[in-house]
């Protein structure tokens, strides 16, 4: 009979157990897997800002070839200009050869000044991704670490909840289990 009254104190304290921690776990793990989203969802960001960078640095490959092929134009204006001055002896000669290549600078310089532009157009927009990825880093890494104070601040409340529960549970079963001895003391007192 006493082991009848135990089994069902500790069936009694266990279903106060679960209706005490029920509530607390179900919201614990909504909170858990909302967190979950947001990591996921700060991986994507995180994913399309790399992606990103490595648009800049295609970008700033192309600048470099731009610069370049600006050089390799202008010593090919100077080539050009020493070569049609050489080569021409007569003044009307000349003549025709300082208008074109007059022409030919100046569609040049035209041109130059245009991959000059586009040089610093680019160098803008490397210049404003690069900002916009150092704060989107900078936001990254915040609420990576906000994450990670939240989760610390479950599994810490989860512990605090588990103890006090358990602590409870020992309680109510040391109460019951008095209580059902000292009954059979005074039913049975030869026992």
């Amino acid at each position: 009979m006493e082991a009848l009254w135990i089994v069902i104190a500790l069936l009694a304290g266990g279903l106060a157990v679960y209706v005490l921690i029920k509530p607390r776990l179900s919201f614990s793990a909504s909170e858990a897997a909302s967190e979950k989203v947001r990591a996921a969802q700060l991986d994507a960001a995180r994913q399309q800002l790399e992606i990103e960078i490595a648009g800049l640095r295609s970008v700033a490959g192309r600048v470099t070839e731009l610069i370049a092929r600006a050089e390799e134009d202008r010593s090919t204006i100077l080539e050009l200009t020493e070569k049609h001055s050489a080569a021409t002896s007569s003044l009307a000669d000349r003549d025709d050869a300082i208008g074109d290549l007059r022409s030919q600078v100046i569609s040049l310089t035209e041109e130059a000044e245009k991959v000059r532009k586009s040089v610093t157009d680019l160098e803008i927009e490397k210049a404003t991704m690069a900002s916009a990825i150092a704060e989107r880093e900078a936001s990254l890494k915040e609420e990576r670490k906000q994450f990670t104070e939240t989760a610390a601040a479950f599994k810490a409340q989860f512990a605090e909840l588990s103890a006090d529960a358990l602590k409870d549970n020992g309680e109510k079963f040391l109460e019951t289990a008095s209580a059902c001895w000292l009954f059979n003391i005074k039913v049975r007192p030869g026992i």
